[in-house]
């Protein structure tokens, strides 16, 4: 019996802890990893977990990626159309103040 537990007890240590305290990621990742990881795991919804951990691991991907990327764009976007405004302004022989304020009594309403 004695045997039995220092092996499940080696195989905890070489299978859960070691690989927590070796990894190269910060701390606050290896915790939050570890702890999503055990959650699902002791949820009883053994035939779909692969799919949860996956569907946690995208939306996590989505927010982490895609929603700075849509900021960045934004403000690209915003900066792009200002310089053709400017530019429109210039053209028609005014100022930008000047095409601004009849832009915007135009479409005002």
């Amino acid at each position: 019996m004695n045997e039995i537990v220092t092996k499940i007890k080696d195989i905890i240590k070489r299978r859960l802890i070691k690989p927590v305290l070796e990894s190269v990621s910060p701390v606050k990742e290896a915790a939050l990893g570890t702890a999503i990881g055990m959650f699902v795991g002791l949820t009883p919804t053994v035939g779909i977990q692969m799919w949860i951990i996956f569907m946690i691991w995208f939306f996590a991907a989505i927010c982490l990626m895609f929603i700075p990327i849509s900021i960045a764009s934004y403000f690209l976007i915003r900066k792009t159309l200002l310089v053709h405004r400017i530019k429109k302004a210039k053209k028609m022989g005014m100022n930008y103040e000047t095409w601004r304020g009849k832009f915007e009594r135009r479409y005002k309403n």
